[in-house]
């Protein structure tokens, strides 16, 4: 079955949030994830993916390259994420 990540970013930091997203689709795509749609103002990044199944979006999420663990986000204080995964 099918599994997607729904992600809204409010980006704090535009210098050191582009370093980490221009990375993401690659991310995504080591877990058999693509992004869907991507886009927002200057200050919120909203962003869709889809994944072959929930098994490969958990392995994305606790990569430890994802935002989902929150940790990246305070560590380089960049941006702050709100995430949904829906299967």
């Amino acid at each position: 079955m099918k599994a997607y990540w729904v992600a809204r970013s409010k980006i704090l930091d535009h210098i050191k949030c582009k370093k980490y997203t221009v990375q993401v689709p690659e991310i995504i795509s080591k877990f058999g994830g693509k992004i869907l749609a991507r886009g927002g103002n200057f200050k919120i990044l909203n962003e869709v993916s889809k994944y072959v199944d929930y098994k490969n979006i958990i392995a994305c999420t606790n990569c430890g390259m994802t935002p989902m663990p929150y940790n990246i986000a305070e560590k380089n204080k960049s941006f702050s994420c709100w995430s949904k995964l829906i299967c």
